[in-house]
């Protein structure tokens, strides 16, 4: 804008044109930072979902090589009672009761990995329900946020006064109500 633009307006017309300008620039870098945001937040919300998955599978694959190493040395605890059993001649009663107290010290030991998993299972599906409870809340809090800086950002350059025209409008206006106040009066 020029001098006498500024001289006739007060500067209204450059405080416009530069608050045009300043909003432009501030909405370019709000919506910059909000898609690096969300971009942000969908990520870490993605994460949530593979790492519980991730976690699940270990889980399933622990308990599988225990359950493998328990029924193994099951076997191995039979094969030894019987052998000792045999090296030591005895036979019948005892040598028939071997296969169900191993079996029952086996199930023993698979009911309590089972138990293990199970409460472990639950942890790790309590700990992801609040994972995403907490993800929501952050993309909540996130969106909120959005809004209320959108509507609060806003540049603030002002006319430095009512220029010109503004004052010559202003004590024209006053003349001519005090004409007509004085026209009237004097009728």
């Amino acid at each position: 804008m020029s001098v006498f633009s500024n001289f006739l307006d007060g500067g209204a017309g450059a405080a416009e044109k530069a608050n045009k300008a300043e909003n432009a620039w501030l909405k370019g870098q709000y919506n910059a930072s909000a898609s690096l945001g969300e971009s942000l937040l969908m990520k870490a919300l993605a994460g949530i979902d593979s790492g519980y998955e991730s976690a699940k599978a270990n889980l399933g694959k622990a308990g599988e090589t225990t359950t493998m190493q328990i029924l193994g040395q099951g076997k191995q605890a039979l094969a030894a009672g019987q052998q000792a059993l045999t090296d030591s001649g005895f036979s019948g009663t005892i040598a028939a009761q071997l296969p169900g107290q191993v079996a029952n010290q086996t199930n023993q030991a698979l009911g309590q990995v089972g138990e293990a998993l199970g409460a472990q299972s639950a942890n790790l599906d309590m700990q992801h329900a609040n994972a995403k409870f907490s993800g929501a809340s952050a993309i909540a809090n996130w969106a909120l946020n959005k809004a209320n800086t959108a509507n609060a950002v806003k540049a603030q350059y002002q006319a430095s006064g009512p220029g010109f025209i503004g004052s010559f409008s202003e004590a024209l206006g006053k003349a001519a109500g005090s004409w007509a106040t004085g026209f009237i009066g004097g009728v």
